[in-house]
């Protein structure tokens, strides 16, 4: 294969996560052994493409001038379109149960009563170990949103070009916790001020994203950042660059990603704030004994909460100007 480096080599067997080799990487090399490239390695390229994807091999008789014709070139390309094809239309497959709550990785949540809120924050092995820890969470997953593929992978999403960001999607019981606490987790361990990088991590997949589902989540995550940026403020520590807004689609990451640190404990990855973050119930004129069930807004900076007391009916508290 003189005179051409293939920018992924072809190796099945294990490699790093981040750099697996994949059918798409591939495509990429034949894709870049055309024209300036020697036919030989071409044809060599090419053929062990086809071979390991179980697709027809060119035969060795096979002359350079029709390995290099435009009938051919086209035939492998749609070859591998079809691949990629079948893949953007194939979801990545997860277990069925959560392997810590023993719960559902997928259903119809909202069917079942439950709500759904769509974080990231940097590394999502950490994210996900944070939320499944809290009270009243029904399940947890990990995955990529906010990107411009269907169903990516892992491999793809660490390139950098997909768009898509880390995320754990949570469900959540609002009988037993609400979507105000959630977001007490999320702004209080993790940094929001480092656009695309969480400590050592950095990339686009590490950025610091809230997707809402409903106005009531969006109104609680404008008004808890604009909290949180008075608190910041204080300590000169930067603004808020956290990414809010309406949920996109949600892929599921590999299974081995699901619940990874309960799977491996030897791993580490916890999420770290600053250390500043005061939740906003700590500011109300009253104490709460129950959890939040519905935030509020009163004008443009004045909110407050209705809340469920313990065994009791549900209560206005209004407060912060």
């Amino acid at each position: 294969m003189a005179g051409f480096v293939p920018v992924f080599q072809w190796n099945p067997e294990g490699v790093s996560k981040c750099a697996r080799t994949e059918r798409r990487d591939v495509a990429l090399n034949v894709a870049m052994g055309y024209g300036n490239r020697n036919m030989d390695a071409f044809r060599e390229l090419a053929g062990d493409i086809l071979s390991n994807m179980n697709l027809p091999k060119p035969e060795e008789s096979e002359s350079d001038s029709k390995v290099d014709s435009p009938d051919y070139k086209r035939k492998v390309e749609g070859m591998l379109q079809r691949i990629e094809w079948e893949k953007r239309a194939t979801r990545i497959q997860v277990a069925e149960n959560h392997v810590v709550l023993n719960t559902p990785m997928d259903a119809d949540f909202e069917a079942m009563g439950y709500e759904v809120a769509l974080f990231g924050m940097g590394c999502f092995w950490g994210a996900e170990r944070l939320f499944w820890t809290t009270e009243g969470v029904f399940s947890t997953a990990v995955g990529y949103s906010g990107g411009r593929l269907v169903n990516p992978t892992y491999r793809e999403v660490c390139g950098g070009d997909t768009g898509h960001a880390e995320v754990v999607r949570v469900v959540y019981d609002p009988a037993k916790t609400s979507y105000l606490e959630l977001l007490n987790k999320f702004w209080g361990n993790h940094t929001t001020t480092t656009p695309n990088r969480q400590g050592a991590d950095v990339g686009t997949q590490y950025r610091s994203v809230a997707y809402f589902f409903n106005e009531e989540q969006e109104k609680a995550l404008l008004a808890t950042r604009s909290q949180y940026q008075k608190q910041l403020n204080e300590q000169k520590l930067g603004d808020i660059s956290t990414e809010i807004r309406p949920a996109p689609a949600f892929y599921f990451a590999e299974d081995y990603h699901q619940q990874y640190l309960e799977k491996n404990p030897w791993a580490t990855c916890n999420p770290v704030g600053p250390g500043v973050y005061e939740p906003v119930e700590n500011y109300l004129n009253k104490p709460l004994e129950g959890h939040i069930v519905q935030f509020m807004l009163f004008g443009n900076d004045r909110f407050g909460f209705a809340y469920r007391g313990m065994g009791e009916g549900v209560e206005l508290v209004e407060t912060l100007t």
